[in-house]
């Protein structure tokens, strides 16, 4: 089956960090409501001494739980450019798990 990635921008104003996500269901199912949508994107780029790394997590509007979650750690590329890669890669890594 087909699925459609239609990211719509996150209308309020400062969107909650992931973990808020994971550990609130409600608060998964009532941004969901208000933005209209069936599932929500969040993800963390943080760097550290060994690398970038980056954690993707696709949450449910239905039941407020994570369906995917994908990773990269210790990405060794700090350009922007480099990270923006790497960023594009997980997605396509989360989006796969999605069949």
């Amino acid at each position: 089956s087909t699925h459609q990635w239609d990211p719509i921008p996150f209308e309020g104003k400062t969107p909650p960090a992931p973990e808020e996500f994971e550990s609130s269901t409600a608060l998964v199912k009532s941004i969901s409501a208000k933005q209209q949508c069936d599932n929500i994107l969040a993800g963390r780029i943080s760097k550290s001494p060994n690398g970038v790394s980056i954690k993707l997590w696709l949450f449910s509007a239905r039941n407020g739980l994570p369906l995917l979650i994908e990773s990269s750690a210790n990405y060794s590329g700090y350009e922007v450019r480099d990270v923006r890669g790497q960023l594009s890669f997980v997605f396509q890594q989360l989006k796969s798990k999605d069949n």
